[in-house]
């Protein structure tokens, strides 16, 4: 299984974790894609079959990169298994 790990970070620690979670899908035998979700490139080339979705909250709020995917990728995440971090 394809399994998008999407990451947005403000200090850097949240890539980390994020890192953390793709190493762990990895070893237990899918494969991960790590996606800087503020990088605004492309990620369905790989067709991702499941989602894990990481961000900070910083001020009662998620980063407004990670917000924005979030919304605009609504239908697909409700389609497939999705966990948020």
């Amino acid at each position: 299984m394809i399994i998008l790990v999407g990451y947005a970070t403000v200090e850097g620690q949240t890539r980390k974790i994020a890192e953390a979670v793709a190493a762990a899908v990895e070893a237990a035998g899918d494969r991960a894609l790590l996606f800087d979700i503020a990088s605004g490139a492309e990620y369905a080339i790989a067709h991702p079959e499941a989602a894990i979705l990481c961000a900070p909250v910083h001020a009662a709020r998620y980063p407004a990169a990670f917000a924005s995917f979030v919304r605009q990728e609504a239908s697909w995440l409700n389609s497939v298994p999705s966990a948020f971090v």
